[in-house]
């Protein structure tokens, strides 16, 4: 008989492990932040002086993405795609990338950012906007459905820059509405999608960053006035402006005797995004929700805006 295990007669049983749960109870959202000692990367440092709450911000973002891809009279708790996201600050080339999960950002092109800023060529608060545009872009891929691998690349990039141009965290260099090249420039993806989704579904941003009773992403906070890649001593509370400029001017109208050919389609999005959970993607799905292949859209886009 072994030690390890009682007689039978003894009073003295072994008890059954404590049952605790393997996975986040439903709606939940963990969100966790690698990076390396901000006394011993200036970039590290720089971007939490930046963005001194990034996991919190990463959440807002996620509440906000939900709002766009899913229905209104949805119920119940949120489905996440992923329920634990992990962000890291690492040492790679590129901007971000987003695998599952994780996103991880680099360090690189953060130094590059602070190094304008230290030069004078930007300011901290632009350099903000983008770290901040940078992580909802990179969460939208979190959230999104890919239909198993199947969505053209440029689509799935069009779906994340959409969202962030919504949120009016686009930066001065996009692209504006109508603009793109005649021959398939929807393949382009990224900005140039995100207008040409805007017109589909008949959202235009707001001229300034939404602050709203209901807005979920605090774009400004108080940023301190000197520039310094130390570590700061204390890190400084997101707020939400009372009032700010716009990153980019609102999209241009067209002449007001020119009507839409079709739409807007204010559902597309989620309906798209929808069926990608289950379904493999169709080129044939933009004639069922819209009328029209996807060529003729693009065009009569551009020709909206001309």
């Amino acid at each position: 008989m072994s030690f390890l295990t009682p007689p039978s007669h003894s009073p003295f049983q072994p008890l059954q492990p404590v049952q605790t749960p393997t996975n986040p109870p439903a709606g939940s959202l963990i969100i966790t932040l690698v990076h390396p000692d901000p006394s011993r990367s200036p970039a590290t440092a720089f971007f939490l002086l930046c963005v001194p709450d990034p996991c919190l911000f990463a959440y807002y973002s996620a509440l906000f993405i939900h709002r766009h891809f899913t229905s209104s009279s949805s119920t119940g708790p949120i489905r996440w795609r992923h329920q634990h996201i992990e962000l890291e600050l690492e040492d790679k080339d590129g901007l971000a990338a987003t695998s599952g999960g994780r996103i991880g950002i680099s360090l690189h092109w953060i130094g590059n950012v602070m190094k304008d800023v230290n030069e004078g060529r930007r300011t901290m608060d632009s350099a903000a906007q983008e770290f901040k545009g940078v992580i909802l872009h990179e969460m939208v891929h979190t959230i999104q459905h890919d239909g198993f691998g199947s969505t053209p690349g440029w689509l799935i990039e069009g779906f994340a820059d959409y969202v962030r141009l919504l949120a009016r965290l686009d930066p001065p260099h996009w692209k504006k509405a109508g603009q793109g090249n005649p021959d398939k420039g929807y393949e382009t993806g990224y900005d140039v999608v995100a207008w040409f989704l805007c017109y589909l579904t008949g959202q235009e941003p707001p001229s300034v960053p939404y602050t709203g009773p209901d807005a979920y992403i605090p774009v400004n906070f108080a940023i301190p006035p000197p520039v310094t890649t130390q570590t700061p001593s204390q890190a400084l509370p997101t707020r939400i402006a009372q009032d700010g400029q716009p990153n980019s001017p609102p999209p241009p109208g067209p002449p007001a005797s020119r009507p839409r050919p079709r739409g807007p389609f204010p559902g597309l999005v989620h309906v798209i995004d929808s069926r990608l959970e289950t379904s493999r993607w169709s080129d044939s799905w933009w004639v069922e929700m819209t009328g029209a292949p996807l060529d003729v859209l693009w065009r009569e886009y551009l020709e909206y805006y001309s």
